[in-house]
This record gives structure tokens, sequence and C-alpha cells, in this order.
């Protein structure tokens, strides 16, 4: 059984990824070429032009486009040449949120004090210093208005290896 690919009225696809053509009245079957991704393609043309598309794409685009908002498929056994219906998965692709404000993530470039361990955060007015060290699987974490006193509690903090404050990975903005 074969359906009509959206937006190619002379096409149609069955469930086991084979295209048809019925340009000029004739029906054939399209031949399918390999991609150097390893994945099988056709070439279409409608009113627009020509383009081609990937066979597991045409199957996402005429059976499975508009339940759930699915953007996206693949193929359950990682058989890129498998492109029969019940072998694809759809899977819906969020786009990234925004980073929240309130929250800091810590990375080697925000390492301005070129000691180990100890970063500057640049908190909405002021800047701060904060020690941060992960001990027995926890992080040690302490923010300081000077460079310096960050340094001696750095040096004590090795002495003793206590944790004053324990914090999760990413750390709420203070005000």
């Amino acid at each position: 059984m074969f359906f009509y690919i959206p937006d190619y009225p002379d096409y149609m696809i069955n469930y086991e990824g084979i295209v048809k053509s019925f340009k000029a009245d004739k029906c054939r079957i399209l031949k399918q070429t390999f991609m150097t991704s390893g994945y099988k393609r056709v070439c279409l043309v409608n009113e627009s032009g020509r383009k081609c598309y990937e066979i597991h794409i045409l199957m996402r685009i005429t059976f499975l486009n508009n339940i759930y908002g699915i953007n996206d498929v693949y193929h359950k056994d990682h058989d890129k040449t498998n492109n029969r219906l019940w072998n694809l998965k759809g899977i819906i692709i969020k786009p990234r949120k925004k980073r929240s404000k309130n929250v800091i993530w810590y990375n080697k470039s925000r390492l301005r004090s070129g000691i180990k361990n100890i970063y500057s955060v640049k908190n909405g007015i002021k800047d701060e210093w904060i020690f941060r060290k992960k001990v027995n699987n926890k992080f040690i974490q302490k923010s300081f208005v000077s460079l310096q006193n960050a340094i001696d509690f750095k040096m004590t903090c090795q002495m003793t290896c206590e944790s004053p404050i324990i914090v999760p990975h990413r750390i709420t903005k203070y005000y």
C-alpha cells in the first residue's frame, strides 16, 4: 500500500521505504542511491525544484510528521539502510533553553587567579573570589571579597580538609 508524500503529488512511498514516481503517466520505482554517510536517498521534483531526501526523512514526513510534534527519527536496529516503518522511531528534539541569569556555571574560562580551585566570578555589582574543591565526591565552596582571603582559606582547607559548605555542581547567585 502506497501513500502520497506531502508537497510531492507525483510521488508515493510505502511502509518498506520504496518510492514510486507517477510522472508523465508512467509508474516506476525510483532508484535509491547511497550517500557517503551510509543513508539511502532519492531525488524528488515539484514546482519549487529538485530536492534530494534521505528515505528515513521521507518516512518521517509521510507517516510520523503530525504525531506528537516528532521532528527526527532514528533506526532502532542501527542499520542505516533499513528504512522500514517498524524500524524507525520518532523522537522529539526540543530547542535548548537559555541559561538562567541566576545560575553561575563554572568552567576553566572563569579562572583568572592562576591558582588552582580559585575562581573569579562577576556577581552583578562586584567581583567575588570563590574557592571550590572536590573532596570525597562533594564540593567544598566558599566565596571571598579578595583573592588573598581565598588563598588563605585554601591553605587552611588543605591542612584540615574539612568541608565548610557543600554545594551542588551549579550554584545560585548571591545578592
